[in-house]
């Protein structure tokens, strides 16, 4: 079974939107974003590039926000590509949103600003 289920805060880059929004030769909209998922273990975060298709591509554009927490679920795909000049074999995993899970409205603390605040801080409430 190819499943992921990952919760955590959308990162805010300085210079764009958080989500960049396209579509592909078949007129099919995309939507990519980053998110920040704090590992206590290593007490560090991991930070996932994500994409989603469709519907779900739509909500993502309408409704993300730098900073938010957010739940997402999917499937991961590798792609393999073999470097011409060097020879060596590269690894790219894509992590498809297939479902998500936004915060409600009213829960005005899970929506921060990964700009204003580090995930990894000791008092962030991962």
């Amino acid at each position: 079974m190819n499943k992921f289920n990952m919760m955590g805060k959308v990162c805010k880059p300085k210079d764009r939107s958080p989500v960049l929004v396209g579509r592909d030769s078949k007129e099919n909209l995309w939507a990519q974003f980053s998110l920040a998922v704090y590992d206590s273990w290593k007490k560090e975060s991991d930070f996932f590039n994500l994409v989603a298709f469709g519907k779900q591509a739509e909500i993502i554009e309408k409704f993300l926000n730098g900073g938010m927490w957010l739940g997402v679920s999917g499937r991961m795909k590798n792609k393999y590509r073999q470097d011409k000049d060097s020879g060596m074999t590269y690894c790219e995993t894509s992590f498809i949103v297939e479902a998500i899970t936004l915060p409600p409205k009213s829960d005005t603390h899970l929506a921060g600003d990964l700009e204003r605040r580090d995930p990894t801080a000791d008092d962030a409430p991962l």
